[in-house]
């Protein structure tokens, strides 16, 4: 997953099956070539190179990532003051406060609230979750009160989830089984 902490919001999401090569490997050397446009044939201290098999790719809005702060990088942001340091800017927002922490680079973004203030003041939020929240993106079930919204049989539907995980798990399954 790959997320944009700058000012246009988005989530990238890959699905693959992982393959790990490894340094000592006689695939490492040939695919390290290839990473490198052969322009080398080893990265210092590389222990693997990572192979991704991708079934699909998706993205999505991203409102719900916190973004840098803009005085961090833009002295003129029309939000920051150009006299403020970048310790002033760290120590601003809901992340600043008197300790810092590695979180004090992120500010809020206001679209996520702006959206769910108009949903709510329009009554709209339950059919906003019920449409969105009721299944996950990855297809298990979600939250259940939007599945009750949405007059699914709760025990139904995470039994369906179950088995399907079960089901997943082919070697492990056999393997309790003693089919090995």
């Amino acid at each position: 997953m790959f997320m944009s902490f700058g000012t246009a919001p988005r989530i990238l999401r890959i699905y693959c099956r992982a393959t790990v090569v490894e340094w000592d490997q006689p695939e490492f050397f040939p695919l390290v070539r290839k990473i490198a446009k052969a322009k080398r044939d080893a990265f210092d201290g590389a222990r693997s190179v990572i192979l991704g098999d991708i079934w699909e790719v998706t993205t999505s809005c991203g409102y719900g990532v916190p973004r840098v702060k803009k005085g961090l990088y833009d002295e003129d942001a029309s939000d920051s003051s150009p006299h403020k340091s970048i310790q002033e800017v760290l120590h601003e927002g809901p992340y600043g406060g008197e300790t810092l922490t590695e979180l004090a680079v992120f500010e809020e973004r206001p679209t996520l609230d702006k959206s769910a203030t108009t949903k709510t003041q329009s009554n709209k939020m339950n059919k906003y979750q019920v449409a969105n929240n009721a299944n996950s993106i990855d297809g298990l079930p979600g939250l259940r009160t939007a599945r009750r919204e949405a007059e699914q049989r709760l025990w139904l539907g995470d039994a369906k989830a179950r088995l399907r995980r079960i089901a997943a798990e082919k070697e492990a399954v056999a393997k309790s089984l003693g089919h090995e």
